[in-house]
Parts: C-alpha cells; structure tokens; sequence
C-alpha cells in the first residue's frame, strides 16, 4: 500500500486513517457486522471506534453527534435549559412554569423550543422588538399559531395567550427589560 506503515505504537497506518493491527483488546470484534474485524478497517479520527461504526468519523473527542452535531464541544449549560451553550440560541432562558405575557399569567405551560429557547423568550422578544402594541400582537400571534400547528399548543392555550397580549399595556417595557436582563435569542 503507497503511503502506509507502521508507526511507533506498532499501529498501521495509510495516509491520515488508522489501522491498529497489534495490542487490541478484542481481535475479532466486528462491529458494523461485515465480517472484518475492525482491526482491518478505516479508523479516521484515530479514537478507537472504526468510521462504519462511528457517528462522528471526523472529531476524536465524540463518538455521536449529541445535541449539538459533530466537532462542537458540548460542555457548559449556563441556564440550565439542558442544552449546551454551544447550540443554545438562549443562554438565560426563562424557565418560569408558566407563559405570561407582559407579566399577564396565561396557566399555559412554558416550553423548551429546540433552538433552546422557552415560549417565554420568544414571546417575550415579540414585546421588546416591537414598535407598537399591534405589531407585538401580531408577533405573538404568528408565533402561537405555529406552535399550535406544531402540536405544541391547543387552540385553548392559544386564546389564553392571546387574550392576555391584548390586554397588554401599549409598549409598556417588561419587569425583566427593567431589571436589566433581556431576553431573546443570542
């Protein structure tokens, strides 16, 4: 093979994929079932687990993608949402029980979005990034719907919340805007 060898370890290798042909724990394990043992075949990120079998064939530090993908480390959790910083689109969710809108209590429960995210953050950046009562009604609005498309909410919760973005004073700032925190997406 052009470009192959051993190396100090007693490891072959060919160009950047790794071969371990001597010191293995299992000789005869197999584990993508093709009866080579994995010993015989392509190990490109060198970690141990060969490329078939390897749900990051690329990064050395994962053998699965995990929540944020491949070759992104997932260590901190600053808010404590259960989504690490790395792929958290809100790194100080707001992970109150309940929605309220405009500190106006809706009873409807406050979810975690995939991006990391709550209902909260989202709904709460509708009132702060919006120009007038209408247009963070209608934010509300747009986004409640999808939800309930989404199967996230019923058409009740949806009125509850609705209700209660109405009834909102006019631009009126959220208590968490005064506090100096504001929300939204990073």
């Amino acid at each position: 093979m052009v470009g192959a060898g051993f190396d100090h370890d007693g490891g072959f290798f060919a160009g950047a994929a790794f071969f371990y042909t001597l010191d293995c724990g299992d000789c005869d394990e197999d584990c993508n079932a093709n009866s080579i043992p994995d010993l015989n075949e392509f190990d490109s990120d060198g970690d141990g687990i060969i490329d078939e079998c390897d749900g990051c064939p690329l990064d050395p530090a994962k053998l699965s993608p995990g929540l944020c993908g491949c070759g992104i480390a997932e260590s901190n959790d600053s808010d404590g949402d259960g989504l690490p910083d790395a792929c958290d689109a809100c790194l100080d969710s707001d992970l109150a029980k309940l929605i309220a809108v405009e500190e106006c209590p809706t009873g409807v429960p406050n979810q975690l979005l995939n991006d990391g995210c709550t209902m909260n953050d989202v709904l709460t950046e509708c009132s702060v990034g919006a120009h007038s009562h209408g247009e963070s009604t209608a934010c509300v609005a747009r986004h409640t719907n999808e939800w309930r498309r989404g199967g996230l909410l019923s058409g009740k919760d949806v009125g509850r919340i609705a209700r209660c973005a109405g009834s909102s004073n006019e631009r009126r700032p959220s208590k968490r805007v005064i506090e100096g925190r504001t929300p939204g997406r990073q």
